[in-house]
């Protein structure tokens, strides 16, 4: 248990380290980048947030891979594939009602982008969603 805790301290450490990085650098937008795991080019601080809930997921962890996905999403609340990914994991706890607002928010992001043919996947997710939730 203590093993746990210390590293979700640490999670957190390292959370609170970057959003003061990416506030010290003009706002979350340019956001801190770390390293790859494999060594490769860098990734995002929002990417790095949604492979390690991907993991966490895999694991059995939804508690955590939820956590780790809203902090994608305020990290970077322009990134549309976060609020997605969010909104999936809210349907598969049954908590539709919020996923249809992530869904709905991603899917004007992707209006927005211009991205038209993924506004359209988004924009049945979050129907599917309130059928649901109905």
């Amino acid at each position: 248990m203590s093993r746990k805790r210390a590293r979700l301290r640490e999670n957190i450490r390292e959370h609170a380290e970057q959003r003061k990085l990416a506030r010290e650098r003009g706002g979350l937008r340019s956001a801190v980048r770390l390293p790859e795991p494999d060594g490769g080019a860098p990734e995002d601080a929002v990417e790095g947030l949604i492979r390690r809930s991907q993991r966490s997921r895999q694991r059995g962890d939804e508690r955590r891979a939820l956590v780790l996905l809203r902090d994608a999403c305020k990290l970077d609340e322009w990134r549309a594939r976060s609020w997605t990914l969010l909104g999936a994991l809210l349907v598969a706890q049954g908590r539709r009602d919020e996923a249809v607002e992530a869904f709905d928010h991603a899917h004007w992001l992707r209006l927005r982008a211009g991205e038209d043919a993924r506004a359209q996947v988004t924009a049945r997710l979050a129907s599917q969603a309130r059928r649901q939730a109905a």
